[in-house]
């Protein structure tokens, strides 16, 4: 924060860039958003350590880093519960991968009151 308080813009953005580095964030990393929702807090919460489970033994091409599954920010809406998983990676590849596997995985099961959303690199954090 100093170097922007002294308008050193420079230093700011390369100081900003390895702490992104640091933390795999966008613009180095990329993050895959999920989030489940459904009227039933005990099926979500379920569902949501299942898939939690199924990325923790995907098979991907480097390393990833899983947040969750947690509340999301508002974790109850419109009569809806909402749980949310994180997954940071340097390869984007990997992400897709993870998404892929989660909708494989979720038409097997053919869920009618769950909903399973993906957000590459959010912004809102859901």
């Amino acid at each position: 924060m100093e170097l922007a308080k002294k308008q050193d813009y420079l230093e700011f953005y390369k100081e900003e860039i390895e702490y992104r580095k640091l933390m795999m964030y966008p613009p180095v990393g990329s993050l895959l958003g999920i989030q489940i929702t459904g009227s039933d807090e005990t099926r979500v919460t379920k569902l949501s350590k299942v898939l939690a489970g199924l990325i923790d033994t995907s098979k991907v091409n480097g390393d990833i880093q899983k947040i969750g599954p947690a509340n999301a920010s508002l974790s109850k809406k419109c009569d809806m519960y909402r749980r949310v998983i994180y997954v940071k990676s340097m390869d984007y590849a990997n992400l897709i991968y993870i998404k892929d596997m989660i909708e494989e995985e979720i038409e097997k099961y053919r869920l009618s009151d769950e909903n399973v959303m993906f957000d590459f690199n959010p912004m809102d954090g859901f």
